[in-house]
């Protein structure tokens, strides 16, 4: 299955009742998380994590801006996922259609970005930035 495919699902659900715009959301988030894990895997970090937020941490923590930009949108994203999977509470942001419309937007130009790391300018940066990620975790 390509995870683009969680897009296109996304876009269909991204109008509706709140548990459809925060269906979008999850599945938006979805849909980067598996696009930034397979670049993390191409520019040579571990094949499995178990953690969401290594994958945003390990580009955010780039002394490259644009990489580091990555990673941090890749976590802000992620935290609107937890609010329209985890916060049950009316009239959060992941209610709004129109918030979620530019959610879903995010995420594709998120999927785009990731996809491309590995082959464009960025991949120097990006595949430091994740060696050194992992020469910290394993000081640990």
């Amino acid at each position: 299955m390509r995870p683009e495919a969680f897009l296109e699902v996304a876009d269909e659900l991204a109008v509706g009742d709140a548990p459809r715009l925060r269906s979008a959301v999850s599945r938006a988030y979805y849909a980067v998380f598996h696009v930034a894990s397979r670049a993390t895997v191409e520019l040579g970090g571990p094949a499995r994590s178990s953690s969401h937020d290594l994958v945003g941490n390990r580009f955010q923590s780039s002394g490259d801006p644009a990489v580091s930009e990555l990673g941090q949108r890749f976590l802000n994203l992620k935290a609107a996922r937890h609010r329209a999977d985890y916060t049950l509470a009316d009239g959060l942001d992941v209610d709004d259609q129109a918030t979620v419309a530019t959610l879903v937007r995010e995420a594709r130009g998120l999927v785009a970005a990731f996809a491309h790391l590995p082959r464009g300018d960025l991949r120097g940066a990006a595949a430091g930035a994740i060696a050194a990620y992992e020469r910290m975790l394993r000081g640990r």
